[in-house]
């Protein structure tokens, strides 16, 4: 109908008409009612609404449905992984222990106490391996699960690496070179797992292994093998693996390269 504004709402109208001569006078007697009707638009029909109330459900469903499959994906993973970790890392330490308990016990009233002291120290070592290996899996368990946040503080760094060195097998030899009163912001008890694993995996494969700091850099440098050929990082077990997560967790970067004269040099940004 012309003259209709645009912008009316739908519903039902009625409409009074009335006819002009050529003049533009009303003609009486000339008025006529019509009742129309204003559709509302494709969007607000009822057809329309309720196709699209199915369409948000079933994609409402969809995500939910793909959400409860990448949980639950991620929880075997955990699992797998966490199978994987205990067969590799806590088997031999576990089973080094029970035997040389053993050895011993049979062999007590034969054993010199040189010989003695040498077998319980190597005990102790083995236990103390253990007890770190169960701390990495523990700290691994909650960030898995999303329960390990970062405290970060001011440390002071020497304290750190002393405190670390402090809880590795006897007769480590690290030497250490930090300026005093260096500090860093830093959770510490993440840092000094952090600094544990790292100094305890380079004393595996060197009898001399050094701790530098400068800024927030620290660097650990050995004598061993170092990197082989395509490799990128040196070891495979829990201790690395939670050592980058922790890592990750500061703000902090890992990197590994091998060292002109030989050995591996581990590079930690703060």
């Amino acid at each position: 109908f012309a003259g209709l504004p645009d912008n009316i709402r739908p519903g039902r109208y009625t409409l009074e008409e009335q006819s002009a001569d050529i003049f533009g006078r009303w003609e009486h007697g000339s008025t006529a009612v019509r009742s129309i009707r204003i559709p509302p638009p494709l969007w607000l029909r009822w057809p329309f609404l309720l196709g699209y109330l199915l369409i948000m459900m079933a994609v409402v469903y969809l995500v939910i449905k793909l959400r409860e499959r990448h949980l639950l994906e991620k929880e075997l993973d955990m699992r797998n992984r966490l199978f994987s970790i205990i067969s590799h890392d806590l088997r031999d330490p576990v089973s080094g222990s029970a035997f040389l308990s053993r050895q011993l016990l049979e062999n007590l009233d034969r054993l010199s106490p040189e010989d003695l002291r040498e077998g319980l120290t190597q005990l102790s070592q083995a236990a103390q391996g253990t007890s770190l290996l169960l701390e990495n899996l523990l700290l691994w368990s909650l960030n898995q699960k999303g329960m390990l946040a970062p405290v970060m503080r001011s440390e002071d760094l020497a304290s750190l690496a002393e405190e670390a060195i402090g809880v590795l097998p006897k007769g480590s030899l690290v030497t250490v070179d930090i300026p005093a009163g260096l500090t860093v912001r830093t959770d510490r008890n993440m840092l000094l797992t952090v600094l544990r694993n790292l100094l305890d995996n380079a004393l595996k494969v060197s009898s001399k292994v050094e701790l530098h700091a400068r800024g927030t850099t620290l660097r650990i440098t050995d004598e061993g093998p170092g990197l082989q050929e395509g490799e990128t990082q040196f070891g495979h077990g829990l201790g690395l693996v939670i050592t980058r997560e922790l890592l990750d967790k500061m703000g902090a970067t890992l990197r590994m390269q091998n060292r002109p004269r030989g050995g591996l040099e581990i590079t930690i940004d703060l």
